[in-house]
């Protein structure tokens, strides 16, 4: 007998990549976006945000932690870290606490650590 479940007590959101969304957003738990979105995200706790191969966001973020894997053209205000990888694309403005960039991620920013670590 399979288990059944109950979307009720899900915590996380899934945008999947044939999703295309504009406007405002506010999310609560973990967030995976694969999808395309013009617009800003706000990550109302402390969950992490990450934006799958394929994604594109054209927008503010306004979240915990932020992993890049797709595409941000727009600004990020992180509580915590960004960590863009490998052929991943990072357009903009950043401001987090710390940074982690891979090799072959393709930066073009203007941004600020505040970690004096």
């Amino acid at each position: 007998m399979s288990e059944i479940i109950n979307i009720q007590d899900q915590d996380y959101v899934f945008i999947g990549e044939q999703s295309v969304l504009e406007g405002d957003l506010n999310f609560y738990g973990p967030t995976k976006l694969a999808g395309k979105l013009k617009g800003n995200i706000h990550i109302l706790d402390k969950s992490s945000l990450t934006v799958e191969p394929g994604g594109f966001i054209q927008g503010t973020l306004n979240c915990h932690n932020v992993e890049i894997f797709g595409h941000v053209d727009g600004d990020i205000i992180s509580t915590g870290k960004i960590t863009v990888h490998s052929f991943a694309k990072m357009k903009g403005t950043a401001k987090a606490k710390s940074f982690s960039f891979n090799a072959n991620a393709q930066i073009d920013i203007n941004g600020h650590a505040e970690d004096k670590a």
